[in-house]
């Protein structure tokens, strides 16, 4: 039977459902329906006004936390109402009614947000008519209270309570922490929110418009975020000094999401049935099974830990399902592991990660307890014939000192590093630990117990482990190649097996082919030759290093080199002197800029196998590269008669080596190309040898050439980029200054406390000022000395400094494509100095700056902290003028070598002052007290060996290193160095 039920009498039995206490409004539809005819759509829109109203009215006495008015997400506390309006509220929503004395919070879901309750928890939602902060995470609490404050209705009319209060330390997208005060626990929402009105009372300032939030605390911006699906979201991270770690509670939340939003009785379902891997915790070096072997006998028991329970190679033999019986002794073995690790972890209160070492470690004592089956004997003693030794037993989990060899250290160094005891090693009496310091996992010989070896590292659960140490794994380790990581070619990646780790990568074939390669260099080299171990030496071990090599985007070649482990030789029995020699970039820079001006040819060569070429001194023993041992002679090792990569002395025999020409990474530059020729073919009869014909790059510079033109460009683009990826700075805002103005950097601003200097070890502060140190010295002068200025802080950074650092990456960023500009200009050295007086905030030192310039672009520039406090500008600018007479001198004799010579050396200085002081030599109160060696700028100017020259302070480029400049005034000097995009 179909019926047909018109607009009006929908709206007329609409109205005849509501309550009494909503005639009024029903009369009054009825008496100004248009036409006397009811409308469906305006019954509802006025009874969703009067619902509005209705609401609003019983809010006085109550407290809202609401998400978002006007549909979507909306969450309210009630709090304080009485128990009638509570009533009169369960009456009229159809909601269930409360006693007065909780807080009652409802939640809605409109149908047309977009929002979900499956956010993920580093995302938080910013609220502008909240009351309070809420999270679903108890773990992410810093303190935390548990208390009934309330429940929430749910969109399927369910409740959920809030169960508690607290504290909660977070680290913004902008790198501060932020400390959210008051949090309530509601673990059934699943929705963070984040107070504006909160946070406005504790002093922060938001701001909402044009799709984006921020939150400004005075100057600085604490935190930004963005508009998605109607809500502005931004994403934080909890602060590692402060949470508990925690190492799988948001990958069943992953599942979730991967499943199709899977009930949560469902995801349990397949975690029991061992479908899905959150069930497994990682170990340290990523590995998820381990595989137990039992000598039946013996009753030895052998444990390796894998990533994936394929990599066990093992036959099956099948045996009927849901009988373990079937395999009783190997069942039971790992139930006793099992049970012993969860005692071990909980009793050490170490993380879950720590899996694999405390499995380890229970199979190790569990071969050194008396055993049933054997009638209580030992399982190591039946199996070696020998008693098991006890003394060197600890309980795991606890503190100890691991001895700090003394050439690992400096005199006044402590000689023991606190550490927590997680295992034993491979040797009869090794160990394993971790430091808390290095949050690392390594092998020592020499460990030292508290005074109580029961003493439980109890602050280990705030440890975050960042860096993964060895476990033993069987087959092939933890050693695959990370694919990821190698294929941008900026660092090798090194194996501890990496023969076996290769045989299982995607590019094997490459990869074996080039430890081929390796191999027959070091064969065709004669670099080792295969001999007895002599009694009482040491044979070192190796390892593979693995490194894509790229011209561009364009993939060149996969190499692959064998390493000796060179760390475990010892001074003064395996060598006795070391040297590396390093290019002074300056030199590089000046035969760029002789050979734009000149026109010469410019070709490049490169040594295969540099270190193999050098000749050892000493006698050094290795072990067998692993895969390619001499048939019949597996048993014999390696005397090595060429210097190998790894070794302590292998740089300082390469260059004995080859002294007479010039390091690895060679320039040939030069009018003849028939001469040139000729010396790269005698080259190649002395070593092996790549021609890369014309110089396109060199130590991580761009060389760009246009020859009709006469230009040549050394530029750092590509490397400027990759440290701002490396920084999540690639899309930060541009500024046009090195420095701000409005920095203040001092140490008064360093962190004081413990917890303050906690904070700010999870920022790379060392690692980023350095990558612009790298930039700064080979093509930016131009941020000399805002890098000088902020790597005075390395040892105690504040906030405040990695704020001015990031300020650097955001000018970089704007100025990325700046390179310096060779022309066709004459071969002349000119020199710039400058001072700034007494700029240093800390001790009130100058800062000297000198810029030389060669054939239109700077060749050698500093900017450098005065080692004393000058006591007026013009011994300031003295000091600094006799510096850059050491490097005018420099030059001067680098040019002659090659040939050239000019009339006269000049260094400008923008000082009169100084000029003076360094033509009189006169002594009197205002300037004995200079340090003497200063006055030996005096002696090269009376031996006309360089000049000096005043020029105008707003004509010196030297200017920009040595303080803060505007950007008209930088620009002028970066122009003045050579410096332009190209």
């Amino acid at each position: 039977m179909n019926l047909v039920v018109d607009d009006e009498l929908q709206a007329l039995l609409l109205l005849s459902s509501l309550p009494d206490s909503w005639e009024t409004l029903v009369v009054s539809l009825s008496n100004s329906a248009p036409n006397g005819v009811l409308q469906l759509a305006m019954v509802k829109d006025s009874l969703f006004n009067e619902e509005t109203r209705r609401k609003d009215m019983g809010k006085d006495d109550a407290q809202a936390l609401v998400m978002r008015t006007g549909g979507g997400v909306r969450v309210e506390i009630l709090k304080g109402a009485k128990e009638e309006t509570n009533q009169k509220k369960a009456d009229d929503h159809n909601t269930t009614a409360v006693s007065s004395d909780e807080d009652v919070v409802v939640l809605s879901i409109g149908e047309d947000e977009c929002c979900h309750v499956t956010d993920p928890y580093d995302e938080w939602v910013i609220d502008s008519a909240a009351s309070y902060h809420v999270t679903p995470r108890r773990e992410f609490f810093t303190s935390y209270k548990a208390k009934n404050l309330g429940r929430v209705k749910m969109e399927n009319k369910s409740y959920a309570d809030i169960v508690g209060i607290g504290d909660i330390c977070v680290e913004t997208n902008t790198g501060y922490t932020l400390k959210l005060k008051d949090v309530r626990h509601i673990p059934d929402m699943r929705l963070n929110l984040i107070s504006v009105s909160v946070l406005d009372k504790e002093g922060y300032e938001s701001h909402l418009g044009n799709g984006k939030w921020k939150l400004f605390k005075g100057s600085l911006v604490f935190a930004r975020g963005k508009i998605c699906c109607t809500l502005y979201k931004t994403q934080v991270k909890l602060c590692r000094d402060v949470v508990n770690a925690t190492q799988d509670d948001s990958t069943p939340d992953l599942w979730h999401r991967r499943l199709a939003h899977m009930s949560e009785k469902g995801l349990q379902i397949l975690a029991k049935k061992s479908l899905i891997p959150f069930a497994k915790v990682e170990s340290l070096g990523g590995n998820r099974y381990f595989v137990t072997f039992i000598d039946d006998t013996s009753r030895k028991v052998w444990v390796y830990v894998l990533k994936t329970k394929d990599k066990y190679g093992i036959r099956h033999e099948k045996t009927i399902p849901g009988t373990p019986q079937h395999n009783g002794v190997t069942e039971r073995i790992n139930r006793t592991l099992i049970e012993k690790v969860r005692c071990m972890l909980r009793m050490a209160k170490l993380p879950k990660s720590f899996w694999a070492k405390a499995v380890q470690t229970a199979c190790y004592l569990i071969n050194r307890s008396s055993s049933v089956p054997l009638d209580f004997d030992i399982p190591e003693r039946v199996w070696t014939g020998e008693d098991a030794s006890y003394a060197h037993l600890k309980v795991f989990g606890c503190k100890t000192f691991a001895h700090v060899p003394k050439e690992q250290r400096l005199k006044l160094n402590d000689k023991a590093t606190p550490c927590i005891f997680v295992g034993y090693g491979d040797a009869v009496f090794d160990f394993e630990k971790s430091e808390k310091s290095k949050s690392t996992v390594e092998g020592v010989s020499d460990l030292t117990p508290t005074s109580s070896s029961s003493d439980i590292a109890t602050d280990i659960e705030e440890v975050q482990v960042e860096n993964y140490g060895d476990e033993p794994a069987g087959v092939d380790g933890d050693d695959a190649i990370d694919t990821e990581g190698v294929e941008q070619g900026e660092q090798p990646y090194s194996t501890r097996d990496g023969r076996t780790s290769v045989q299982s990568h995607k590019d094997k074939q490459s990869w074996m082919k080039a430890m081929h390669e390796e191999m027959n260099s070091l064969h065709k080299n004669n670099t080792y030759e295969l001999v007895e171990l002599p009694k009482g030496k040491k044979a070192l071990r190796n390892k593979w290093v693995f490194k894509l090599k790229k011209d561009g985007e364009k993939l060149v070649k996969y190499e692959a080199r064998l390493v000796v482990k060179g760390f475990n030789q010892k001074q003064g029995i395996d060598f006795d002197e070391i040297f590396s020699p390093v290019v002074k970039i300056s030199s590089i820079r000046v035969i760029l800029g002789l050979t734009t001006s000149l026109d010469l040819e410019f070709e490049q060569m490169d040594v295969k196998t540099t270190f193999l070429h050098g000749d050892l001194e000493e006698e050094i023993y290795m072990i067998q590269p692993e895969g390619f041992e001499a048939k019949g002679k597996e048993h014999k090792v390696c005397r090595l008669k060429k210097s190998l990569y790894g070794l302590k002395q292998a740089p300082r025999q390469w260059y004995k080596k080859f002294d007479s020409f010039m390091v690895d990474d060679m320039l040939i530059v030069g009018q003849d190309t028939n001469m040139i020729g000729s010396l790269k073919k005698e080259l190649f009869k002395s070593f092996d040898m790549k021609d890369l014909g014309p110089a396109r790059q060199i130590l991580g510079m761009q060389i760009l050439r246009d020859r009709k033109a006469k230009k040549l460009w050394l530029s750092q683009e590509k490397y400027v980029e990759r440290v701002l990826e490396r920084f999540n700075m690639k899309h930060a805002k541009l500024v046009s200054t090195p420095l701000g103005g409005h920095f203040k950097l001092s140490k008064k601003s360093c962190p004081s406390s413990n917890k303050e200097k906690e904070n700010m070890t999870s920022i790379p502060y060392s690692s980023a000022v350095e990558s612009l140190m790298y930039a700064m010295v080979c093509t930016r002068p131009d941020i000399a000395h805002a890098v000088g200025v902020v790597s005075r802080f390395m040892v105690n950074p504040s906030k405040e400094h990695w704020e001015a650092v990031k300020w650097i990456f955001r000018y970089l960023r704007g100025s990325s494509k700046s390179c310096l500009s060779f022309g066709s200009f004459k071969p002349v050295l000119e020199g710039y100095t400058d001072a700034n007086m007494a700029g240093d905030l800390n001790g009130r030192k100058s800062t000297s700056g000198f810029l030389f310039t060669f054939t239109g672009a700077a060749v050698s520039w500093q900017s450098k902290l005065q080692k004393c406090v000058a006591l007026s500008i013009t011994e300031a600018e003295y000091i600094a003028t006799t510096e850059a007479g050491k490097e005018m001198l420099w030059m001067k004799r680098f040019l002659q070598d090659l040939g050239l010579k000019q009339d006269e050396y000049v260094v400008h200085c923008d000082s009169q002052s100084a000029l003076d002081l360094s033509k009189n030599s006169t002594y009197h109160s205002r300037t004995k007290h200079i340090d003497v060696r200063y006055h030996w700028l005096r002696l090269i100017i009376d031996q006309q060996l360089m000049q000096l020259r005043k020029i105008h302070t707003d004509k010196n480029p030297a200017d920009m290193l040595t303080k803060v400049v505007p950007k008209e005034k930088l620009e002028l000097c970066a122009g003045s160095a050579g410096m332009n995009s190209n």
